[in-house]
């Protein structure tokens, strides 16, 4: 993991804006897709905690959720400085893991809501993870890293 996360050239402030933009963007695409799927995936005794097709997301919170943790993103990504897609990737996945699938466990673990289900919404709430970093590196360093 040094290999592919270790000092590398620090993006300019504009480029840092624009990429944690862009990568909140992506993500929020992303992460509505996902959540928009979960009633087709999610076992029964779920079914109670899931907004329905006609009561839509609730947008401001998923919205505000992703801009938190799209700053932890950028956050970590100036300070680890990935060399590659890779470890821009890994970043972001590490990351989301940490905070998706970590914080589903401690919901579940003082609400009422299934520990099973939790679990596997925060995992593929942290797959978007990858997605952020890949698209914030792609914008801070352009074409150039790989």
């Amino acid at each position: 993991m040094s290999s592919a996360m270790n000092s590398g050239a620090q993006p300019s402030p504009l480029r840092l804006m624009i990429g944690a933009f862009t990568a909140f963007v992506a993500m929020q695409v992303a992460a509505t897709l996902i959540a928009l799927s979960y009633p087709r995936f999610l076992p029964p005794e779920f079914a109670a905690f899931v907004r329905t097709k006609q009561e839509g997301l609730h947008m401001p919170s998923l919205l505000g959720g992703y801009f938190v943790v799209t700053l932890a993103l950028v956050f970590f990504y100036t300070r680890v400085r990935p060399t590659s897609r890779a470890g821009a990737a890994l970043l972001g996945y590490i990351l989301y893991l940490a905070v998706f699938l970590g914080g589903h466990m401690v919901t579940a673990g003082w609400s009422k809501v299934p520990s099973w289900p939790m679990a596997w919404t925060g995992f593929f709430d942290a797959l978007i993870g990858p997605l952020g970093g890949l698209v914030l590196d792609l914008v801070c360093r352009g074409r150039r890293s790989r």
